[in-house]
């Protein structure tokens, strides 16, 4: 049986390849160092306590409300313009999720066009209505979204393994089992995880919630540390044997009070602009498209889940992946993996 094949089909296996490699990782996985090798060594040198300091030192890339807003007021002083963060989430070209402000991926493939069209000399086709709104938010996606890496400075990465660590361990060791990676030009160490991170991710998140937060967490405590398992790229697949009963219990309570206070899922009568534009099987739609008005049926869980099905008839590209939300799968896993 021959399959249609087009773009939305090539979109589709993208996306399903990716959430399918995530699943076979395993560690049974074949690696230079090997799974089992990897915990002999924390044992003996507590390396998840030590790579657990060492994320909380990495520098993340800023991209909350207030850095946003400064990229709006150096623009407007630049250009003598008024915008304000309102005239972006009106038309949902930004979205602030889990605490970040964030692009939807039309955005996100319309500014590196802009960028590619500018470079090879070509006509940049701009809606009128949206020349300053574009142009600012180049500058936030060059400087916040471009080229985004987690460092740390090598004095610090040294300070952190001499005061956790054994006499053992040094940059070098980290640096060669694929923890981090020296740059040259920034002359900055840079987050890779490697095999450390992938065989130690239960040891190294239920290390970071001790150390973050514990069994008096508040959703401050629950945000900041989802915020660095998240940054790092960890899975977490069981922490019911590292972590106590209490400490357990809580992470569930606040996953799932994340969820319901998200901002980004409060009822919205614009829900389906936000879902086309932050489709991946949409973004190279022309952004001025005019994009469908539905409406979705929120008297009960029931009655939405029929319509979102009903919709999904019609526009079944649209419903299938949006990056915005996809930290949603691990919050929902807490409370199930834990339950």
């Amino acid at each position: 049986m021959q399959f249609l094949y087009n773009y939305t089909n090539e979109a589709k296996f993208k996306s399903l390849s990716k959430r399918l490699s995530q699943l076979c990782i395993n560690n049974q996985s074949p690696s230079p160092l090997g799974g089992t090798a990897i915990k002999s060594e924390n044992l003996k040198y507590n390396l998840s306590f030590v790579i657990s300091h060492i994320i909380l030192s990495l520098k993340f890339t800023d991209r909350s409300k207030d850095a946003f807003e400064s990229i709006i007021t150096a623009y407007n002083d630049e250009h003598k313009t008024s915008l304000s963060i309102e005239d972006f989430t009106k038309i949902h070209w930004i979205r602030e999720v889990h605490d970040e402000v964030l692009m939807p991926a039309a955005v996100r493939s319309f500014l590196w066009k802009i960028g590619y069209d500018e470079s090879q000399g070509e006509v940049v086709e701009i809606p009128v209505d949206k020349v300053d709104i574009s142009r600012c938010l180049q500058i936030y996606y060059n400087k916040y979204f471009e080229i985004a890496q987690l460092t740390i400075f090598p004095e610090k990465l040294k300070e952190v393994i001499e005061t956790t660590g054994s006499p053992e361990l040094s940059c070098a060791y980290f640096e060669k089992n694929g923890l981090v990676a020296y740059n040259k030009e920034s002359s900055l160490f840079i987050w890779r995880g490697g095999d450390c991170e992938r065989y130690l991710s239960n040891e190294i998140a239920a290390t970071l919630w001790l150390l973050i937060a514990g069994e008096n967490a508040t959703i401050i405590n629950f945000k900041q540390w989802h915020k660095f398992i998240r940054g790092i790229g960890i899975w977490v697949s069981n922490l019911s044997d590292l972590l106590s009963h209490a400490n357990i219990t809580k992470i569930s309570e606040l996953a799932l009070e994340q969820l319901y206070t998200e901002k980004d899922f409060l009822q919205s009568d614009d829900e389906f602009a936000k879902t086309w534009l932050d489709s991946e099987s949409y973004r190279h739609t022309n952004i001025n498209a005019e994009i469908p008005v539905l409406h979705f049926d929120y008297s009960n869980t029931y009655n939405y889940i029929e319509s979102v099905q009903y919709h999904k008839w019609r526009f079944q590209d649209a419903f299938d992946y949006q990056r915005m939300r996809s930290f949603c799968p691990l919050l929902i896993r807490h409370p199930i993996v834990q339950g």
